[in-house]
């Protein structure tokens, strides 16, 4: 199971000032990834469905958000297995 901050698409200028905002926290910053870095470390493994999507969009059975949107920054998650 992984959980990692997403760059999404956004502009340069919206990527640095997050950056900025979490420079002042205790862990001292954040390192957003976009999706083939975060893809990769799910090499070698079955990626379960719904697959790397927003954390949001994992849902109970049944319920549904609408498409998945890749542009916008946030927190990708996803569950693997080893093969």
């Amino acid at each position: 199971m992984l959980s990692h901050i997403y760059q999404g698409d956004g502009d340069q200028a919206a990527v640095s000032a997050g950056r900025r905002v979490y420079s002042t926290t205790t862990s001292g910053g954040i390192s957003g990834r976009d999706l083939p870095q975060i893809t990769s470390y799910f090499a070698g493994l079955e990626i379960l469905d719904p697959g790397i999507v927003p954390v949001r969009a994992w849902r109970p059975e049944g319920r549904k958000d609408g498409p998945v949107d890749l542009t916008r920054p946030g927190i990708l998650g996803a569950v693997a297995r080893m093969d």
